[in-house]
């Protein structure tokens, strides 16, 4: 589905680009938005979605970190809630019993095969609607996305010294790394996004 996080108005505004169809604008957009969001790990637009997520436990507390933020809300019937500061769902409940994995996966099913049974996560299954819209995506984000989407219309491979891959149809990038691949096409783009950039998170 077209991405509706940067309306083809504000990228004309921001890249002063005004003769290019509205049609290539709206798909160079769409693939803008798709390199950003595999160099940030995340997704930026706004949806309800359902995420398996390992549970952590802090005083008493079980919670998990949602994939998808801001989260806007959870199910009017969700035991859980969310805590914003930092972003987190709390009082989940367990998918399975301590130290399985979720019912359903090739894990599961050689449970008891494993030697490594006692140092899994637990994990829980939750419902939210998280993400960004047009009207609460940072401004910087709308820069980039429009930005990235203007170079991707003007690449030629001449323009990219020391790319190992080049391609302007279908948008193929191939460059050793997505950050090099970005940096490419618009120079200290990695360090821009660094605060937007999914913060890990990892069992043990």
């Amino acid at each position: 589905m077209p991405q509706t996080l940067v309306t083809e108005s504000e990228y004309r505004t921001i890249t002063s680009d005004s003769s290019t169809a509205a049609s290539a604008v709206s798909e160079k957009m769409d693939a803008a938005l798709l390199l950003i969001e595999e160099y940030l790990e995340r997704n930026l637009e706004s949806a309800e979605v359902t995420e398996t997520l390992e549970v952590w436990y802090d005083s008493g507390f079980t919670f998990v970190y949602p994939l998808r933020t801001p989260v806007t809300s959870v199910p009017a019937s969700a035991a859980y809630v969310v805590d914003e500061n930092p972003v987190v769902i709390r009082g989940v409940s367990l998918d399975a019993a301590v130290g399985t994995w979720p019912t359903g996966s090739v894990a599961h099913a050689n449970d008891a095969l494993s030697p490594y049974a006692p140092n899994r996560p637990d994990y829980s299954t939750v419902t939210y609607t998280g993400g960004y819209t047009n009207t609460t995506l940072p401004y910087t984000l709308k820069v980039y996305i429009a930005t990235l989407a203007y170079k991707l219309l003007k690449w030629t491979p001449a323009a990219n010294v020391g790319a190992q891959e080049v391609s302007v149809g279908d948008v193929r990038v191939k460059y050793p790394s997505i950050k090099s691949a970005l940096d490419a096409l618009v120079p200290g783009m990695s360090l821009g996004l660094k605060p937007y950039k999914r913060k890990r998170v990892r069992f043990g």
